[in-house]
């Protein structure tokens, strides 16, 4: 590889503009950057769209000096808004070759040459992996990255073939001969005449039009040649934009109508009305001018969104436990999403490592038989026809109480069998000083599935030897699975949780037991 020293010094100034892009999937994707041209063997950027000037141009080299530097004839942008491809020569340098095909990167600021070329505009490929030049009055399309011919698309002696223009399907190449423009595949075959009697074909980056000068007017088509236009611009020199709206012209002034006075270059629509313009500065005598496109992040595959809607409640009645999730996705569809749970013992602990729990599935909703006495969190991802996976979903947590039965019992009880009870039972009794507790433990909230009504006793509830509330089990009509909660402690307490019977011949039916460490 062979670097300038002082090449393309201007181009420091445009790169700030171009960040580092993903492999272009279209000619010109992307938003317009900056309009650039070749004035005096200096290629730049000129000014913005907007017309604003860029102090960016300068002498390109210096004669005397023992440094190479390029002189260049012929620049384009490539569709990844970094990449330029430059005819141009070598000076002072012994080993000039003559005209060659430069590709310079504006990001990594590196040149190499890929081989000889005629002083003609090349074009990229739409994905930027290859060029189309003029080689000995030929059309050849060269491998970006190592210059090795691809294929010879004509060999007509007599006859110059100038001017490429790829267009943004990649099917076709227009090209430009002294009897006017002509397309052939881009695959390889005969060429067809298009238009008489004109010169400098170029693509629109949306493949819908097709632009070239006859004389000095710039006219457009529709891509096939069809419907031509006249836009009523007479220019030397035009360039579309990226994005398929607008031109940037170089006119002459002087034969123009007093809207186009005091500019040289505009920047026009494509029917030809001044949107913008940039004053005149000596641009009339520039040439090979092109626009930069800015490129567009590739278009991302939005991921889909999931989340769990059941299982949100605090504590359960059930240890069967109904879990809802939704997935939604506005671009694709949602082909399955996928829910996975982790839990924890409700008296603290770490949790347990996530258990996959539903993969690929179509459905919203499950259940799942729970363990009592356990806080279960589950979270939800979906996948969408496009291949893109969610996040895995913010958890939603709900507790499950210790079953009766998991309490170890002092005092006269009696066990209840009744459908709807947690885990089908309860325990029963009207003996005073009668409890009811945990293995030993961490807690910030205690309360009870029971059963209400008017003849219901009372509870203290103690962890460890500290007794931290009561709760009444008096109500005015009977209820069953009643969950009563203590307000939360302001600061976690260990040890046993225990239920005590305060009163004496009123009936305390307990059905569980909810502690929630968190």
């Amino acid at each position: 590889m062979r670097r300038a020293a002082l090449v393309l010094v201007p181009l420091l100034v445009v790169t700030g503009l171009v960040a580092a892009a993903p492999a272009a999937v279209a000619q010109h994707p992307g938003a317009n950057g900056v309009i650039t041209n070749i004035e005096g063997f200096v290629w730049s950027g000129t000014f913005a769209p907007d017309g604003t000037e860029r102090a960016c141009c300068g002498v390109q080299g210096d004669p005397e000096s023992a440094l190479p530097s390029i002189a260049p004839e012929e620049a384009i942008w490539g569709p990844d808004g970094r990449t330029v491809a430059v005819v141009g020569e070598w000076v002072n340098d012994p080993t000039n070759a003559g005209l060659e095909i430069l590709v310079y990167d504006v990001v990594d600021d590196e040149i190499r040459s890929i081989g000889t070329a005629d002083d003609s505009r090349p074009d990229f490929s739409p994905d930027g992996s290859q060029l189309v030049i003029s080689r000995g009055g030929d059309l050849m399309i060269v491998d970006v990255a190592s210059g090795a011919p691809v294929r010879q698309l004509t060999s007509t002696p007599g006859v110059d073939e100038v001017d490429p223009s790829w267009s943004p399907d990649g099917g076709s190449i227009a090209f430009a001969t002294a009897a006017g423009v002509s397309v052939l595949p881009a695959a390889g075959g005969p060429s067809a005449p298009l238009v008489d009697a004109a010169a400098e074909p170029q693509y629109s980056g949306d493949g819908a039009h097709l632009a070239y000068l006859v004389g000095t007017q710039l006219w457009v088509s529709d891509a096939d040649g069809t419907s031509a236009v006249d836009t009523g611009i007479r220019a030397t020199e035009y360039t579309w934009s990226p994005d398929s709206t607008r031109f940037a012209v170089v006119i002459d002034s002087a034969e123009m109508g007093e809207e186009w006075q005091s500019a040289e270059t505009w920047v026009t629509s494509i029917d030809g009305q001044p949107l913008s313009a940039s004053p005149a500065n000596g641009s009339a005598s520039a040439s090979s001018w092109s626009w930069q496109p800015v490129q567009a992040p590739e278009p991302g595959v939005v991921a889909p969104t999931s989340g769990v809607s059941g299982a949100a409640s605090a504590f359960s009645r059930s240890s069967t436990l109904t879990v809802r999730w939704t997935a939604s996705d506005l671009v694709s569809p949602v082909t399955s999403t996928d829910v996975r749970y982790r839990r924890a013992s409700a008296l603290g602990g770490p949790y347990t490592s996530y258990r996959w729990w539903i993969n690929r599935t179509t459905t919203r909703l499950a259940t799942l038989d729970a363990v009592p006495g356990y806080r279960y969190c589950f979270s939800s991802r979906a996948r969408n026809e496009a291949g893109a996976v969610s996040a895995w979903s913010e958890e939603k947590c709900t507790t499950v109480p210790f079953d009766d039965r998991q309490l170890t019992a002092r005092g006269d009880w009696v066990r209840v069998s009744r459908e709807g009870f947690l885990r089908g039972t309860a325990s029963r009794t009207t003996d005073q000083w009668a409890s009811l507790s945990t293995a030993p433990g961490y807690v910030r909230e205690v309360g009870v599935i029971a059963s209400t009504g008017p003849n219901g006793g009372r509870v203290a509830v103690l962890v460890g030897s500290h007794r931290i509330g009561t709760i009444s089990l008096y109500s005015a009509t009977a209820k069953d699975r009643t969950v009563l909660m203590l307000p939360r402690l302001a600061k976690g307490r260990y040890g046993s949780v225990r239920l005590v019977v305060l009163t004496s011949g009123r009936t305390v039916r307990i059905d569980g037991l909810a502690t929630s460490a968190r």
